[in-house]
């Protein structure tokens, strides 16, 4: 049984090509220990993300993280994220060895919207 989406805004998918990432902090006090995701989709409000089966922990852990960058561009003000599903099936993405899980998070607040629109820009979403 599928559940109704709750997006209250659009939502752009990725393709493999298009190798989008953001990278997540635990604190923002934290200088080091920043890791780097694949996005696989993005709205104003959430993000989708692949994240490695060894890395299953860390989300459990940490419920919620900061967003500190899109691809390269750094954000001034990092944006709270809470993780709000860690899928259960194993994704074997595009023929990879790798095992990776989706995740979702949504944000408490907002990505600026010319960093957010770069972002979109440099992509081939749907």
């Amino acid at each position: 049984m599928k559940t109704l989406e709750l997006r209250l805004t659009p939502r752009h998918k990725f393709q493999e090509r298009d190798e989008k990432y953001v990278s997540l902090k635990t604190s923002i006090q934290d200088v080091g220990n920043e890791i780097q995701c694949k996005v696989f989709d993005v709205s104003p409000c959430g993000l989708g993300i692949f994240i490695s089966v060894q890395n299953k922990s860390y989300m459990k852990n940490n419920r919620t993280l900061w967003i500190t960058r899109l691809q390269e561009m750094s954000l001034q003000h990092p944006i709270h994220a809470e993780v709000v599903y860690i899928a259960n099936e194993v994704e074997q993405r595009y023929g990879k060895k790798s095992r990776e899980l989706k995740v979702g998070l949504k944000l408490s607040g907002i990505f600026p919207p010319r960093i957010y629109q770069d972002f979109l820009k440099t992509l081939g979403s749907v």
